[in-house]
């Protein structure tokens, strides 16, 4: 998990960092104002993030602001 995490740009770990502090789940549109960037840029880092296998998106409303991303468990 490590690895994966090390190879994330800078804004994807201060995403997944940010991410881990809410909890197990993450909404879009309070990762990107924690953030402090366009809920575009959150979710950017946040996809990078899933292509990594480290998180995957949990629900997908209507409104883009409402997608939540889960952690996904680490594999061995």
């Amino acid at each position: 998990v490590s690895q994966r995490i090390d190879q994330l740009s800078a804004p994807a770990r201060a995403a997944l960092t940010t991410a881990a502090c809410i909890g197990p789940r993450v909404e879009l549109g309070l990762l990107a104002a924690l953030l402090r960037v366009p809920s575009a840029s959150a979710a950017a880092a946040i996809r990078e993030a899933e292509a990594r296998g480290l998180v995957m998106l949990a629900a997908d409303d209507d409104d883009r602001s409402r997608l939540v991303y889960c952690f996904l468990p680490p594999r061995v």
